[in-house]
């Protein structure tokens, strides 16, 4: 059923598509944490998906990303089908416009597979317990507020289901955030698959997972239109718009980020579509094409450019005779870019994207995956370390340059990992945009393990490195040029 889309997850080892093929997954909820929750499932490829909500389509309702092209008042569980349906022709997906408040919703549902439930609702929540414990079904609930999240997984044969803490009471009516529903819904899908297989003895079901974002609640409740404005001047150059860069670019647009610019030079290709859903419909064409329609669909007050280029230190004569766009110091310099953001999956790119920071003195947020797991840092100049003093990015890129040759397939990757790390990496470049909404960013690493008893955890630092006073290359402005405006760079080799 899932054909080369899935191609990318099937090549894991121990990996049983059939599985999620053949299984039924429901999720109860239309807002933000449901939709993130459904792009998962449909990357996975879950064969039969129902959607359970009572809500209309409501444009000015923030969050609701998936509502595209979906008519105002519609029923928000027959667009959100209609979508998901679109995103993976592969599987089956029907929208029950029904809230799950009362005995008789259950009537609607299906009494197999995995039930989720991803409502703020507490009485959502009893009668999916009650239901879970009816037809002897597995429970997924997790809920959402701009500050954190949490998930907790009910076994109906051992569990339970009068214990308070499945209804998640503390979130009860508050707002779900963007950035927690992103790392909560990539964790989510995780455990479903882990519900549906395991791929060994380690690869355990975790009973909790809890995930704080901004670690001060009382900034998460500040005034909204102050912090639109305050990021409404913002301009975020992303680097790659593949797996990572969709999901960091969902992030920052669903938070209002004002301006970002998008650099790639990838066409879409249909073993894309299992991570990357901004291109459901665009197989064939430019990642750039996809990024500036979907995008602009989800928040049109976003200020988008698609660069079609590569970052680097020069070009080669196919690319400039291909119209590419060298994106390079210079460039990012007199662009004024507030922050650097890696979607990349290239370890030499992020080897240059730090080189880069260093010499500019932009911050850098950097993600990178794997199908098990992944990391986000932040490089901020004179404030935390830069990759090759966190990571040993230089290292890792030769090491992967010596492997190169060795490859001769795309590396597995997930839908999961890319959404925890790509949301993880939007909300530590919301923090350095807005500390005084988001808090401060932190050095180190915040880690993403599916094996973990944790799941997530940080190798916290409050080391700075100092690498952009000893570096021996700089890109500074020449005085002699008005303003300043013309960069110039020394024939020092960096990183000797």
């Amino acid at each position: 059923m899932a054909g080369n889309r899935a191609a990318r997850q099937t090549q894991i080892e121990n990996w049983k598509q059939e599985l999620i093929d053949n299984n039924t997954l429901t999720v109860i909820g239309g807002d933000t944490l449901a939709q993130y929750v459904l792009v998962g499932a449909a990357g996975l490829g879950v064969g039969e998906l129902f959607v359970v909500d009572n809500s209309r389509v409501d444009k000015k309702v923030k969050g609701q990303f998936l509502h595209l092209d979906a008519k105002e008042g519609r029923s928000g569980a027959r667009a959100l089908e209609e979508i998901v349906s679109a995103i993976n022709t592969d599987i089956d997906v029907f929208g029950v416009h029904t809230q799950l408040v009362h005995e008789q919703s259950g009537a609607y549902l299906p009494k197999r597979g995995v039930l989720l439930d991803a409502t703020n609702d507490p009485r959502s929540k009893k009668v999916a317990l009650e239901y879970a414990v009816e037809h002897g079904m597995k429970l997924i609930l997790t809920s959402t507020n701009h500050a954190r999240g949490e998930i907790l997984v009910f076994n109906p044969e051992t569990d339970d289901p009068l214990d308070p803490k499945y209804l998640q009471l503390d979130f009860k009516g508050q707002n779900q955030g963007a950035i927690t529903s992103g790392v909560m819904g990539g964790i989510a899908c995780e455990i479903y698959r882990k519900l549906c297989f395991q791929l060994d003895e380690k690869d355990v079901v975790p009973a909790r997972v809890d995930y704080a974002f901004i670690k001060d609640e009382k900034l998460a409740d500040l005034d909204d239109a102050s912090r639109i404005k305050a990021l409404k001047s913002k301009k975020v150059l992303e680097a790659g718009l593949g797996a990572l860069g969709v999901y960091i670019t969902l992030g920052l647009a669903l938070e209002n980020v004002g301006a970002i610019h998008g650099v790639d030079y990838d066409d879409v290709e249909e073993t894309n579509l299992n991570r990357q859903w901004f291109y459901y419909d665009s197989v064939g064409d430019f990642k750039g094409d996809g990024f500036l329609k979907v995008v602009g669909k989800i928040n049109p007050e976003v200020v988008l450019k698609y660069i079609f280029g590569k970052i680097g230190h020069e070009l080669s004569p196919e690319d400039r005779k291909a119209g590419m766009t060298l994106v390079d110091p210079e460039y990012i310099a007199k662009r004024a870019y507030d922050v650097i953001a890696g979607g990349v999956d290239s370890e030499r790119v992020r080897s240059v994207l730090n080189e880069f920071a260093i010499v500019t003195s932009i911050p850098y947020v950097d993600g990178g995956t794997s199908f098990k797991n992944g990391q986000a840092v932040a490089y901020v100049p004179q404030k935390t370390q830069c990759l090759e003093c966190a990571i040993k990015i230089d290292e890792k890129a030769d090491e992967h340059d010596q492997r190169a040759g060795c490859l001769l397939a795309h590396e597995s990757s997930v839908v999961m990992s890319n959404m925890v790390i790509g949301s993880m990496v939007a909300g530590k470049i919301l923090k350095i945009l807005a500390p005084e909404f988001y808090g401060d960013v932190e050095g180190g690493l915040e880690i993403y393990d599916a094996r973990s008893e944790t799941v997530m955890y940080a190798l916290a630092s409050d080391v700075a490195c100092n690498c952009h006073e000893t570096r021996e290359l700089r890109y500074e402005p020449d005085a002699s040029k008005k303003g300043g405006q013309k960069w110039y760079q020394k024939k020092i080799k960096l990183f000797s």
